[in-house]
């Protein structure tokens, strides 16, 4: 990641960003507190950490922490400071430190006016680290407002060290707008704006977009490693049902029954996208209901897990993009 940092400035003016798309648990958090205690040593000591939830505070602590731990370093993790405590309409008094905040109170412009403000307020341009971390909650950019905001942090900040850091960062060619500093358009590429690229590419075809990701590993722009398989046993785990939760189950069932019986009669009644929105909510329910009745088996697992001192991942195989679409 320095060195992708330390490369000369694009024809344009802006610093070259990199995109840190490791799996789950091979340790992006850990990663980025790197990234910024780098740049923290060689004295630029203001830094932003986004990240998708104010509540993910404490794992950035523990990761800064972490790494501070050697005699001599700074006490990075005491300097995290959330955009939360600051007044909304106030200057940012803190002469060094690390924002911490998520996408959406970023989106909101005052909140965004101050961290710009905070970053600008040095004599010198900024050049601390802006790290985006579940970047991919950025998407969609100038179509929703965290979108907008992360380019506009982008352009108005050129010199800072841009990090991306999400294992799902584009699913979507539309989805990468907001990955401006991969040098993949703009001034110095082939393609005057991320419209004639992604133009392009969607022309190409698939085969385009699968090299698409090698092109970036080759220019030292991209890391996405996993954690290795190697000697690893699957064991299937199942969990019994107790009586209350089939009771439970039963119990929804009977009522969504109900409502399926009463949306036939009110058919007529309603909008030609009843049916099909209340069978996804049908799905939607049965599927939380269904993963929360095996909850208390998969606490026992963790619990037995940890008690033998392993590190216990847990994969969430829904991200909830489709989602944030029909939201924006």
């Amino acid at each position: 990641v320095g060195q992708r940092h330390s490369q000369p400035l694009r024809s344009c003016g802006t610093r070259l960003g990199f995109l840190l798309a490791d799996g789950a648990g091979v340790g992006k958090g850990r990663t980025q507190a790197a990234v910024i205690l780098d740049a923290w040593l060689h004295g630029h000591q203001r830094s932003l950490w986004i990240t998708a939830s104010a509540d993910l505070l404490a794992d950035a602590q523990r990761d800064l922490k972490a790494l501070c731990a050697l005699p001599g370093m700074p006490p990075l993790h005491e300097m995290v400071f959330p955009l939360t405590q600051v007044p909304v309409g106030s200057a940012i008094q803190k002469p060094m430190g690390i924002i911490f905040a998520s996408y959406v109170l970023l989106a909101r412009p005052a909140r965004l006016a101050q961290v710009l403000a905070w970053c600008q307020a040095l004599p010198k341009p900024f050049e601390g680290v802006i790290s985006l971390d579940e970047c991919h909650r950025a998407k969609a950019a100038g179509l929703t407002g965290a979108g907008t905001a992360v380019l506009r942090l982008q352009a108005e900040l050129p010199l800072a060290r841009v990090v991306y850091a999400s294992a799902t960062a584009a699913t979507e060619l539309p989805n990468m707008q907001y990955l401006s500093r991969l040098g993949l358009w703009g001034a110095g590429t082939p393609y005057s704006s991320f419209a004639a690229f992604r133009d392009v590419l969607n022309a190409a075809g698939s085969s385009a977009k699968e090299l698409l990701p090698l092109h970036l590993k080759l220019s030292g722009a991209l890391v996405s490693r996993v954690i290795s398989f190697d000697g690893v046993s699957v064991v299937v785990k199942a969990h019994k049902l107790t009586a209350e939760q089939a009771a439970t189950y039963d119990a929804s069932a009977e009522l969504w029954l109900g409502l399926a019986r009463l949306l036939q009669e009110r058919l007529h009644l309603l909008s030609a996208t009843a049916t099909s929105r209340f069978w996804s909510a049908h799905q939607r329910f049965f599927r939380a209901l269904v993963t929360g009745s095996k909850l208390p088996t998969l606490h026992r697992i963790v619990e037995e897990g940890l008690a033998s001192h392993k590190s216990v991942v847990i994969g969430l195989l829904g991200t909830g993009e489709a989602y944030g679409t029909l939201g924006s």
